[in-house]
């Protein structure tokens, strides 16, 4: 969990999650959107991938991005839905340990 809020820590490694998170782009998307190289999208990615927060699958010459991973989608549901700011609702929160409404406070 640690590699997550590490990954998580860097501004636009979160502005990306952001953005995954309302649907899959390709790394050159990504880059026009945060307006920086495709090189730094790709190293962002590499770290993002490693804490398990986003998938990569290749589309021909192109790599696209999925934010939740399906096979981690589940366990990651209570973060994403407070990085999108979803936590007011009481569904969403129902269940969230206090650590996750501390990480709430942090990054909101």
């Amino acid at each position: 969990m640690r590699d997550v809020f590490r990954a998580l820590g860097d501004a636009h490694r979160y502005q990306m999650v952001l953005l995954l998170l309302a649907g899959p782009l390709h790394i050159q998307a990504l880059a026009d959107a945060l307006g920086i190289s495709q090189p730094a999208v790709s190293r962002h990615v590499r770290v993002l991938r490693d804490a398990g927060l986003v998938a990569v699958r290749r589309s021909g010459r192109r790599t696209l991005l999925l934010c939740p991973p399906p096979e981690y989608e589940p366990a990651l549901r209570p973060l994403f839905l407070l990085l999108m700011g979803r936590s007011q609702q009481a569904p969403a929160r129902r269940g969230v340990s206090r650590e996750a409404g501390e990480l709430e406070d942090y990054l909101l």
